[in-house]
């Protein structure tokens, strides 16, 4: 199409114009999914999506990304604009590059991989958790994709996660745990909330309640132990009765573990019941005392 074309078009309202060279059809408002496409039209169809905007078309991510669109080329100028970041990379193994919604973009174990620059630990972990959730990835091949990574900046990250996250994710034994409590008729626990600057699992407020999965697995790594034994620790001495399970006993024993937490909430009852008790007798006058009406 010439330039006369798209002008004459441009002036007609058949096209808008989006970007310098990107011109939309129709008067509808851009899509995510158009956006994509434009990015990747903007380096001349030799790009793929990635990065943040890679995320969300996976589903990893549930808020919608924000522009620039992430784009990685394997060959050419890395130079972008306002509109599009350009990442370029020398990682060109095929497997690391699919297609969906009639998009290139990066496979979902390659996304985490270049997610991890970016991200701190916990939402690295977040996201590895939501993408095994949806079956998007597995452990092997989040290592296999450590293998061919080099020395990419993410890769001491991402290894330390999935060496310390060697059982359920956080998402999977959420799930379990809420459907023990649904079951036994328990209260619904708050999750992954933070207490006196540290994230729990599993928080009950009106008992003062704390649930941990896995705080003491011999399989952890002993950086990730030591943590978690400071919150239990700080925790219980502020006066909150804490439980610590593993992934094992969630998956196989959800009696003890509903034992357990029964027996917390009804241990938190009697301890308010007993303090309301002793402020009631504090303030009540002594027999005989007093003026009599």
């Amino acid at each position: 199409m010439s330039w006369n074309a798209i002008a004459h078009r441009l002036e007609r309202g058949v096209l808008r114009r989006l970007w310098h060279g990107i011109y939309l059809l129709g008067p509808d408002a851009p899509s995510y999914r158009t956006l994509a496409r434009a990015g990747v039209l903007t380096c001349n169809d030799e790009a793929v999506i990635s990065d943040a905007w890679a995320s969300y078309f996976w589903g990893i991510e549930k808020d919608p990304p924000r522009l620039p669109v992430d784009v990685t080329r394997t060959a050419g100028s890395h130079r972008g604009r306002k509109e599009v970041r350009v990442h370029r990379t020398l990682l060109t193994d095929p497997r690391d590059f699919t297609t969906r919604l009639g998009l290139p973009i990066t496979s979902p174990a390659r996304t985490i991989l270049d997610r991890a620059e970016s991200l701190s630990d916990w939402q690295l972990e977040k996201e590895v958790a939501e993408a095994q959730v949806l079956n998007l990835v597995t452990i092997d091949s989040l290592k296999a994709i450590l293998t061919r990574a080099g020395r990419r900046k993410g890769v001491p990250k991402l290894r330390r996660i999935l060496i310390e996250n060697p059982g359920l994710t956080r998402s999977q034994y959420e799930r379990i745990l809420r459907r023990i409590c649904r079951e036994a008729g328990l209260p619904q626990p708050r999750t992954n909330y933070v207490l006196h600057g540290y994230e729990v699992d599993f928080y009950w407020p009106d008992h003062n309640v704390v649930v941990e999965v896995n705080p003491f697995s011999t399989h952890g790594h002993k950086r990730a132990h030591d943590k978690d034994t400071r919150k239990l620790t700080d925790l219980a001495a502020r006066g909150y009765i804490v439980l610590g399970f593993t992934d094992k006993q969630l998956q196989d024993q959800p009696l003890y573990v509903v034992a357990k937490i029964q027996a917390a909430l009804a241990q938190s009852s009697s301890r308010t019941a007993g303090a309301f008790a002793r402020r009631t007798s504090a303030s009540m006058p002594l027999a005989g005392s007093g003026r009599e009406k």
